[in-house]
């Protein structure tokens, strides 16, 4: 979606997955953080600032402060 940039779908995975992550169990979340965060920085890698930043005004607060403690984390 990211590489086709499929906005519309993009948005409403975003939403969904934020919808999942707020109701599900410490194990769904664990998945979330491990998988579909960790996946972002790699799947935006190639875009450029601008969409990048529209993507992640499109991610929940949590998720985007997820996100930024694993990748400045540093491997901690």
């Amino acid at each position: 979606m990211i590489r086709q940039n499929d906005r519309n779908l993009l948005f409403k995975s975003l939403k969904k997955m934020d919808e999942i992550y707020r109701s599900g169990d410490v194990l769904l979340k664990n998945a979330i953080e491990n998988t579909f965060i960790f996946s972002l920085d790699n799947s935006t890698a190639f875009c450029t600032e601008e969409y990048r930043k529209v993507i992640f005004s499109h991610i929940s607060q949590d998720l985007q402060r997820i996100y930024a403690k694993q990748i400045y984390s540093h491997g901690i």
